[in-house]
């Protein structure tokens, strides 16, 4: 499982979208870029609104990965505050 974890922890409510300069849903915008990506679940962190955590799977979740950190790294301005992870994992905890 692939788990992508977007935060901010100094904001109240994270707007992904609007922090990277999305028009579109950040889960289609990976879909769409990366092949042979499938959503499975979102949640947070600490039941807060300042994170947001994708679950994916893939075949391939080595290269679906560093294909979602080279889209992030690209989407991602110098003056956006929100951070991002990519790993993966065994199970959605």
């Amino acid at each position: 499982m692939i788990k992508v974890h977007f935060f901010n922890w100094d904001c109240g409510i994270l707007d992904i979208e609007k922090e990277l300069g999305l028009s579109n849903d950040i889960i289609e915008l990976l879909k769409h870029n990366v092949s042979d990506l499938s959503f499975e679940a979102s949640d947070n962190e600490g039941d807060m609104g300042n994170n947001t955590i994708l679950w994916f799977s893939a075949d391939n979740e080595e290269k679906s990965s560093d294909e979602i950190r080279r889209i992030l790294s690209l989407l991602t301005s110098k003056e956006s505050k929100v951070k991002y992870t990519v790993s993966i994992v065994n199970d959605f905890t």
